[in-house]
């Protein structure tokens, strides 16, 4: 496989460059440009990945526009973002001065849907799991993420957590700090 990293920072893409060269990896490749206006053709990827950067932008919906351009047919994007139902202050503002807006679910899947995709699965990362953790002082294995359609995890193989959890579903939605979203070109 081949992989393309962009960044609009010049200074990342250098580090990257260098981490690359220096760990022997050379199947990917690092440019400087903008996922307002990404610099290849139609069709060029399988998939696209946006990790933790969309709420960092001023529209989301030309970058899923661009994306939607970029891939292939049935091609996939992953994007993952906080969860505004739980990360927005009182006021409607981001926590994070960095962010420049954050999302509900229902606004992420409807940028999807309006940009050409399907969702195909949607996960979300529990603040609860680092909580039982530090309980259980890490005698249970660390795991972070829950497929939100349902309880289908690694937790469903430890048969009181399999319990709780599939009792308390909502609940433990209703406590995700990210969202991960994969979803295909139709």
């Amino acid at each position: 496989a081949h992989a393309t990293g962009i960044d609009r920072d010049i200074d990342s893409i250098r580090l990257c460059q260098k981490r690359s060269i220096s760990g022997g990896i050379s199947n990917i490749d690092f440019l400087v440009a903008d996922v307002m206006n990404l610099p290849f053709s139609d069709d060029s990827f399988d998939s696209v990945v946006g990790m933790e950067m969309i709420e960092h932008i001023n529209e989301p919906q030309r970058f899923l526009s661009e994306a939607y351009r970029v891939l292939r047919p049935k091609g996939s994007i992953m994007i993952s973002t906080p969860y505004g139902n739980n990360t927005l202050l009182p006021d409607g503002t981001p926590f994070s001065q960095y962010h420049i807006r954050e999302y509900t679910q229902e606004e992420i899947e409807e940028m999807l849907f309006n940009s050409g995709f399907e969702i195909q699965q949607t996960y979300g990362q529990y603040i609860i799991l680092g909580a039982l953790m530090k309980l259980t002082r890490n005698k249970v294995k660390p795991v972070s993420n829950i497929k939100a359609g349902s309880v289908q995890s690694v937790m469903e193989r430890i048969p009181f957590f399999a319990e709780v959890f599939s009792r308390h579903y909502p609940m433990l939605k209703s406590t995700s700090k990210n969202m991960f979203y994969y979803a295909v070109k139709l």
